[in-house]
């Protein structure tokens, strides 16, 4: 039965808040007892645009961060990520939302009951690692990424440059754009 009538249809829009996604070495992205190498062999383009993300010395909290708030909204924040000796990525929001992803076998570890955490796999050993919080919150940093050496928890052992590999690094705001579709 066709009424003729239209819909209207919500689509969620996104635009990447990170200015600089693959290039962690640029002035806006600060780190906190880690470093990084630029350069690193990256499967997933044929390129060397991947950065090695790794402790410098063996504490609770080895970190790369965007140090830029965030005004109110919901936020979606992801990167490409792959195991380089450890194991275990912490995206966290600065207000107590961390959230883990075992790189090692591809699987969520614990996701903060305020976020939605997915992992997806795109072969050879990467995986796109996002979470979404779920309510209207403002933000410190636009991201930040730790480094750890369990689930649910912060804490690193410095091993040499054994860390996790990153790529494509984004931070959207849930919009909706609507569209009439007769």
């Amino acid at each position: 039965f066709r009424s003729g009538c239209g819909s209207w249809l919500f689509e969620p829009q996104g635009t990447n808040l990170i200015t600089y996604s693959s290039d962690f070495s640029q002035s806006n992205w600060s780190n906190f007892q880690s470093a990084i190498t630029s350069s690193q062999i990256n499967t997933l383009t044929n390129n060397d645009d991947a950065t090695l993300f790794y402790p410098l010395y063996s504490s609770t909290y080895a970190s790369l961060y965007d140090p830029i708030n965030l005004s109110l909204g919901i936020y979606t924040f992801s990167v490409f990520a792959k195991a380089s000796g450890k194991d275990f990525l912490c995206i966290d929001d600065t207000f107590g939302g961390k959230n883990w992803f075992n790189l090692g076998n591809g699987t969520l570890g614990t996701i903060n009951s305020s976020y939605t955490g997915n992992i997806q796999d795109f072969g050879n050993g990467w995986y796109r690692c996002s979470v979404t919080n779920n309510s209207d919150a403002t933000f410190n940093y636009k991201v930040v990424y730790a480094v750890t050496d369990a689930d649910n928890s912060t804490t690193i052992t410095q091993n040499g440059i054994d860390g996790i590999l990153l790529f494509g690094s984004q931070t959207e705001q849930q919009s909706y754009v609507t569209s009439y579709i007769p």
